[in-house]
């Protein structure tokens, strides 16, 4: 095989594993644009419909709603963990030891 009987092999082989899902982003964007515009028809009396159902499930007491609607209004709540010394001041060697529990057990 010549060089440009192995260049075109490789072509063809790198054509295949490029190939991807070229539709995937696409798709995505069309449900997102079409949601979007189905929620402001009639002046977002659709959107108002939707949030009206959510707050309804939160005042009846729905967890998952409830936890909706705060994140919504007022931003996800981001985890913070401090790791501090005996002393009270943060520590800056930090080591993590992983233990296997069940070999431990069995000693």
């Amino acid at each position: 095989m010549d060089k440009q009987e192995q260049l075109a092999e490789a072509q063809k082989k790198a054509a295949i594993a490029n190939k991807g899902n070229k539709n995937g982003a696409r798709k995505s964007r069309i449900l997102n644009d079409t949601l979007k515009r189905r929620l402001m028809q009639d002046d977002g009396e659709e959107a108002n419909k939707v949030i009206m159902a959510l707050l309804t499930k939160a005042k009846e007491g729905d967890v998952p709603a409830i936890r909706e609607v705060l994140d919504r209004a007022e931003g996800k709540v981001k985890s913070e963990t401090d790791i501090t010394s005996s002393d009270g001041s943060l520590s800056n060697n930090l080591k993590i030891e992983f233990v296997d529990v069940e070999s431990k057990v069995s000693e």
